[in-house]
Order: structure tokens, then sequence, then C-alpha cells
């Protein structure tokens, strides 16, 4: 949550966020806990985030990042999560 409040604190526009810096904080800050063998790739293209959707999403998606990380790794700990807008796109690896 701290990730995605200095997002919403540097942002000139008071309303909303640059929704690509967004989840890139909190993915960066939710990496933080991960082992190296967990790797995240984000894709998300540059969109705009009201303010009243940013704490739910941050929390949201933090939550989806820990589970993912904590359940869907091999048994080695080794797992790749995808960030993206588009959700069936591929293959879970």
């Amino acid at each position: 949550m701290a990730a995605a409040q200095q997002v919403l604190y540097t942002e000139h526009d008071r309303t909303g966020v640059d929704a690509r810096d967004f989840v890139r904080a909190v993915c960066d800050s939710a990496r933080q806990g991960f082992s190296k063998d967990v790797t995240l790739h984000v894709d998300i293209n540059a969109g705009y985030l009201r303010n009243d959707v940013t704490t739910p999403l941050a929390l949201i998606l933090n939550e989806l990042l820990t589970n993912a990380a904590k359940h869907g790794c091999d048994d080695f700990g080794r797992c790749e999560i995808w960030i993206s807008p588009t959700f069936w796109k591929g293959s879970v690896r």
C-alpha cells in the first residue's frame, strides 16, 4: 500500500493516477516479498485510474500476486506471474 500511496502523492492530477505507474509500483512492492525465483511480467498500457479505485485495486492486486507466488510455483519455488489487462492471452506457466 505504501508504494501505491507514493504514486498517488506524486501525481500532479489529484483526481487519479497513471495506471501503468500505479500497477508497477504495487508489483514492485509485492515483489520484495518473493523469492528470486518468482518472475513478474508487467504488461500494462498507459491509462488513467480514478483515486476511488486505487486502494481497492492495490489490495486486490497484492492479494492475487501473493497467492500466485505462494500457490502457483513449482516444487522448486519457480514461477512466472503475468500482469496484463488481457487475462486469457496465453497459458499459465
